[in-house]
């Protein structure tokens, strides 16, 4: 007898450790050992489903080194070489268009004007749409 199973998770189908109960002496037996089979239809190379959204990429700057990251989340706080972790601002959604503050010098890659908000020169981020 064969069934299917259809493993939403890549992880999980790596482990493939569904188990099919035990009687007296006789040990638990991984899915696929015994008879099963795993599918991974609608999964993409990540594990994650084909028709999930794609994660937004964000700018990132940190106040303290001035640090720049694109990243969908917030980048770890870790050790920032100025002192202590880092304070990351979140700029925008990474985009086509680029963009530099007149102040602080900073270029990114944006999907319109940067948010303003801390400039590590002082006060906000002025941002100067670049030509290509």
């Amino acid at each position: 007898m064969q069934i299917k199973v259809s493993v939403l998770c890549a992880a999980a189908a790596t482990a493939a450790l569904i188990f099919i109960g035990s009687y007296g002496d006789r040990a638990y037996a991984p899915a696929q050992a015994a008879g099963m089979e795993i599918s991974h239809a609608g999964m993409g190379e990540t594990g994650a489903p084909m028709n999930a959204p794609a994660e937004t990429v964000r700018n990132w700057h940190c106040q303290k080194c001035r640090t720049h990251v694109q990243s969908p989340g917030r980048p770890s706080a870790g050790y920032c070489p100025e002192g202590g972790h880092h304070r990351w601002n979140n700029l925008g959604v990474v985009g086509a268009i680029a963009y530099q503050c007149r102040k602080c010098n900073l270029t990114v890659e944006s999907r319109e004007r940067p948010s303003s908000g801390y400039c590590p020169s002082g006060g906000h981020h002025q941002w100067n749409r670049l030509t290509r």
